[in-house]
């Protein structure tokens, strides 16, 4: 049962309607009742009578405890919240003329990322004439970018493949999910 946020739930008295519709605590229908009677037999169970969908017609309404259910919303919420995974997006500035050394600490570097389950942006920064090539096989940005990636795919697959803008090239890899085992980093990094 998905229930509205606290202030937009009628209670009680704050219901409008002349006739609604009536679920009882266990989830059944009951029926179309007058809101007197509805709530008659709300109170005689020492409860309450809430509005759970206004906008139907008559408005569903049923019996049940307000504050319990506000109580046991809040604890959902709080528990979704807990399952979710927070992926952080972690970036990796190359340039195309990054030397070796440089190379493979960042690739390290992003092979650890990914490990940790973050995802990795490549961003390869291109200067100089190195702009103006048109030809991906002589582009050294774009083949830095491709050598990166050929580096890394054991440990992540490519979510949003080599894109060009500007004087960038972006990459993103996101880490595989079943990549459990942790490998050593020198054997990734011969070149």
């Amino acid at each position: 049962m998905e229930v509205k946020s606290q202030k937009s739930l009628k209670c009680n008295q704050e219901i409008r309607a002349s006739r609604v519709r009536l679920i009882s605590t266990e989830g059944q229908q009951l029926g179309i009742f007058s809101f007197r009677d509805a709530l008659d037999m709300a109170r005689k169970q020492n409860l309450d009578l809430v509005e759970i969908a206004s906008t139907a017609e008559p408005p569903v309404c049923k019996i049940c405890d307000y504050g319990r259910m506000i109580y046991q919303e809040k604890k959902r919420k709080a528990e979704l919240q807990k399952k979710q995974q927070r992926v952080s997006i972690k970036e990796i500035q190359l340039t195309q003329k990054t030397q070796e050394n440089d190379y493979k600490v960042k690739l390290k570097r992003a092979i650890e990322f990914l490990q940790e389950g973050d995802k990795v942006q490549l961003v390869v920064q291109i200067k100089g004439r190195c702009q103006f090539s048109d030809d991906p096989l002589k582009d050294p940005g774009r083949l830095m970018a491709d050598r990166f990636i050929l580096d890394i795919s054991g440990q992540g697959k490519i979510e949003q493949g080599a894109k060009k803008e500007g004087r960038r090239i972006r990459v993103v890899i996101a880490p595989l999910k079943d990549h459990k085992k942790v490998l050593s980093l020198d054997e990734n990094l011969e070149v």
